[in-house]
């Protein structure tokens, strides 16, 4: 079912490409980095709630990660986008919990004040790989796939360079092991 979706958004997409070549000032690449201030919540373990440190379920300094991104804006109202986020690691009353995620997403973009500022939405799927340590029922290590969310404004500052500012949700949902990564981050996007 997984391929059907992927073959079926990826033949979408591209048969939205001769549209976009035909338009000199279309199909613009881009890459970026942003420092990402993440928190975990809603944490359950065999359908039991398990209370979080409050170090790893607020947003605090002292859990901060980082994530690189490339693109694709197909138009200006829509792109594509991977991206490897570190979701970090720390470690407070007996437990321990880091991870990492890859993700493809589709965007919509709303360009604002002749693309000095954009709005955007994105959506897709995420690949994750999260460990907890803990009290002995509480060690394992988990990995899986599922849809993902975000949204975000990004700003010209030069002609080729954005400051960006986004909050995405990564849940992660395996095997009786529940939590949702929310991310907070800013960073740097260099449009080609």
């Amino acid at each position: 079912m997984k391929s059907r979706i992927g073959l079926f958004a990826m033949c979408g997409f591209g048969a939205l490409l001769p549209l976009a070549a035909q338009a000199d000032d279309l199909l613009h690449p881009y890459i970026g980095i942003s420092y990402v201030y993440a928190k975990a919540q809603d944490l359950k373990i065999g359908g039991r709630d398990i209370a979080l440190p409050d170090e790893v379920s607020q947003f605090n300094d002292n859990v901060t990660t980082g994530k690189g991104y490339v693109g694709l804006d197909i138009t200006r109202w829509l792109g594509l986008e991977a991206q490897y986020i570190y979701l970090g690691e720390t470690e407070d009353h007996g437990f321990k919990v880091k991870g990492d995620a890859y993700t493809a997403a589709a965007v919509l973009s709303l360009p604002l004040a002749d693309d000095f500022v954009s709005l955007f939405v994105k959506g897709g799927l995420v690949w994750w790989d999260v460990k907890l340590n803990g009290p002995d029922p509480l060690d394992f290590k988990k990995d899986g796939d599922k849809p993902f969310y975000g949204a975000g404004i990004k700003v010209k500052i030069l002609p080729h360079l954005f400051v960006r500012a986004e909050y995405e949700r990564v849940p992660v949902d395996k095997d009786n092991f529940k939590v949702n990564f929310d991310l907070a981050s800013a960073g740097l996007q260099f449009t080609f």
